[in-house]
């Protein structure tokens, strides 16, 4: 499955980063040796409570598709039980550790009678966005400069107004946290006089977004990334978003950038997919010259009356619940449905960044 000439990707054996282990003189170039892929993610294991179990498990890269995704073939290596999100420097030292070992020494094992010593490398760490973070030691993915890719700053937005606010009014202190929001507040007086009516008045909300505008900017590389760590960690303050050391730096052949994959599910399916929906059929967006609210009901009888191959998710809510889909349903309506659907019913306009961010 190694041997590929043409730039075709079908598996991730034609990724850049694969190809550079295969090379002669690189571990991989061996073919007793192999890869896995890193993964964790929390799980709640009971109906009640917050109490919650993280898994490390890796997979075997080198298996036929077809059954390297099947729980037999995952292994753990450690597992984090609690109410807190596990630190992420301590759950994952065994780990790298063992990982490690297994990249200089390797296992022994027989192969036709012979004996065969196999070695392990780990060139790449799948996780859902927070969890990215955590590992990467980076600002969050709605923070400043929370991208792990390139040194996109991120643009301020005032959601409320739909505006861009002025990028120094991103707090230096609560930048890299999760929520830019100000909640409603009430005055001391009306919590004190309960005959009075309450009042609330609303603040304007803000939030950290990502966009295309304002150029491109320049990607991160893995030099720069360790760099940055070893400034962060011995000041104590963030570095171009970095937050201290990764725990993932002493892992062998592991690049601190291109080594963590996008999060499709939370970015793409139920983060643009859900995104486009609310800005289409959601009715505070009602008077939007992008709304097409009033189509609804046509563009929901076309969904209705597709018949799709089985492979695809076919049992759809109407739209007007789109709040309730899943990423299994706003993957395929992303990437298949919508493009019939919206056939000469959502109007081609050029998106301008005077009024919201594209």
């Amino acid at each position: 499955m190694r041997e590929r000439s043409d730039d075709t990707v079908r598996d991730m054996f034609d990724g850049v980063e694969y190809k550079k282990l295969t090379e002669p003189g690189e571990l991989l170039h061996d073919r007793n040796n192999v890869s896995v892929t890193l993964n964790t993610d929390g799980a709640a294991i009971f109906l009640s409570g917050s109490n919650s179990l993280w898994p490390i498990m890796c997979r075997l890269n080198e298996l036929p598709p077809d059954i390297r995704f099947n729980v037999e073939t995952l292994f753990i290596t450690s597992i984090w039980f609690g109410r807190s999100h596990p630190n992420m420097k301590v759950f994952l030292s065994q780990s790298v550790s063992k990982l490690r070992k297994v990249y200089l020494e390797g296992f022994q094992w027989s192969k036709n009678g012979e004996k065969v010593v196999t070695r392990v490398v780990c060139p790449n760490c799948c996780l859902d966005a927070p969890a990215v973070a955590q590992v990467q030691s980076t600002a969050q993915f709605n923070g400043s400069e929370g991208c792990g890719f390139c040194y996109h700053p991120g643009y301020l937005v005032n959601l409320t107004k739909d505006v861009l606010v002025n990028q120094q009014e991103v707090s230096s202190s609560d930048e890299n946290e999760a929520d830019h929001t100000n909640v409603r507040t009430e005055s001391a007086e009306e919590e004190n006089d309960s005959n009075l009516p309450v009042r609330r008045r609303k603040r304007d909300v803000k939030q950290v977004q990502y966009s295309f505008a304002g150029g491109v900017h320049p990607d991160r590389t893995d030099t720069e990334m360790r760099s940055h760590m070893v400034e962060s960690e011995a000041s104590g303050k963030s570095v171009h978003g970095v937050k201290g050391l990764s725990p993932l730096v002493l892992l062998p052949k592991f690049n601190l950038v291109t080594g963590f994959l996008i999060d499709f599910l939370h970015a793409v399916a139920l983060g643009t997919s859900k995104h486009l929906l609310s800005l289409w059929f959601d009715e505070k967006f009602a008077k939007k010259n992008f709304s097409i609210r009033d189509r609804l009901d046509d563009v929901n009888t076309r969904l209705q009356s597709l018949k799709p191959p089985q492979k695809l998710h076919k049992r759809f809510e109407p739209l007007k619940k789109f709040s309730r889909f899943k990423g299994n349903m706003l993957e395929p309506w992303l990437l298949f449905y919508s493009l019939p659907c919206l056939l000469d019913i959502l109007p081609g306009r050029e998106c301008t960044t005077d009024t919201f961010p594209c």
